[in-house]
């Protein structure tokens, strides 16, 4: 298999100049190594989020068990 994979997607002009600025501000040396560390902290943000709303939920089910 492949080692690399691409994903492409449209941006125009203005978009395209500051994802590259943001990117070099940020220290990465080239946009697609940004905008891979963008999308992939986003879903360790998501997944975090999810997991520690499962924790509330099992804990508020083992309280009613518990008391109930």
């Amino acid at each position: 298999m492949a080692g690399n994979h691409m994903i492409r997607f449209r941006v125009n002009k203005e978009q395209f100049d500051r994802i590259r600025s943001d990117a070099f501000t940020s220290g990465y040396l080239t946009p697609s190594a940004y905008m891979r560390d963008l999308a992939l902290n986003r879903n360790l943000i998501c997944l975090d989020i999810k997991v520690s709303e499962l924790c509330k939920d099992i804990k508020r089910v083992k309280e009613v068990l518990c008391n109930g």
